[in-house]
């Protein structure tokens, strides 16, 4: 066992592959791990599924980083109740790739173990190395419970020869001005048989939702901690988001479009004009 999370600690310095976290075989919240810089043994991960070029890539570097190091990885997307189904039985991984938003719920089940002894080993800082922000969302009774992978600013990428073909300018694609955003969607959207063929927006509402919601004044977590998904102001960004949607056949079929899309790569959805912004 502790074999297997002294590999956590080198993975998670040297390779930072994922936000990981470390997982318990019980609920009893306390951290078993034996952290150290060396690293033997065999490492379990779980929920790396599907990873594009700078996924294999981070893999392909811990590899020749944990040279004693057998690593062993289960491909599969991360599922919250079979992650908790897997604890509760027993058959725990050593690291597992999961979204933010799960962290402090596990470490308050004590399913995860906390990894300030991980970062104090090895030597890092987490309050240089991260921002504020993102140590936040890993952070559950003053104790870190995660690694985390990148943190994403939020940027419009624009299509610039599609647009001038469309007749639309920088100055309309602006979400502080959701008519005019609106205006110049339905300008560059196509269609082909009722369904997208070209998404003048892709306003990623499947993942980005809070985003808008944030971006227009709405909050879903209050000061206290408690969520505040029932604020009147969370109503605007979402009334522009489904707008957008609208615009473009309706959300069910711009997800399907967009699920079809390669976001990486020579075929990438610019390079291909499937996505003008």
């Amino acid at each position: 066992m502790n074999k297997r999370h002294t590999a956590l600690a080198a993975l998670a310095v040297t390779a930072s592959v994922a936000l990981l976290a470390g997982c318990s075989s019980s609920g009893g919240g306390s951290s078993s791990a034996d952290f150290s810089k060396e690293a033997k043994g065999t490492l379990n991960a779980w929920g790396f599924d599907n990873a594009d070029e700078v996924g294999t890539s981070r893999l392909d570097y811990a590899k020749k980083q944990l040279k004693d190091v057998t690593i062993k990885i289960d491909q599969t997307a991360f599922d919250a109740q079979k992650f908790t189904t897997r604890v509760a039985g027993g058959n725990v991984p050593d690291v597992v790739q999961m979204d933010r938003n799960f962290v402090a719920t596990y470490a308050a089940q004590g399913l995860i173990q906390p990894l300030d002894k991980c970062y104090s080993v090895n030597d890092v800082d987490p309050k240089s190395a991260y921002y504020e922000s993102v140590l936040g969302d890993i952070t559950y009774d003053g104790k870190l419970y995660a690694v985390p992978q990148f943190y994403q600013p939020p940027a419009i990428i624009t299509n610039e020869r599609v647009m001038k073909a469309a007749g639309v300018t920088d100055a309309e694609i602006d979400t502080s001005k959701p008519d005019t955003l609106v205006a110049a969607v339905k300008k560059m959207y196509k269609e082909s048989g009722g369904n997208p063929s070209v998404l003048g927006f892709d306003p990623q509402a499947g993942g980005q939702a809070g985003l808008w919601v944030l971006g227009y004044g709405g909050q879903i977590i209050g000061s206290d901690g408690k969520p505040t998904l029932d604020d009147k102001k969370n109503e605007k960004g979402l009334e522009v988001l489904k707008e957008i949607a609208d615009a473009q056949g309706g959300y069910a079929k711009v997800k399907s479009f967009t699920d079809s899309l390669v976001t990486f790569g020579e075929n990438n959805q610019y390079v291909k004009d499937q996505v003008i912004a």
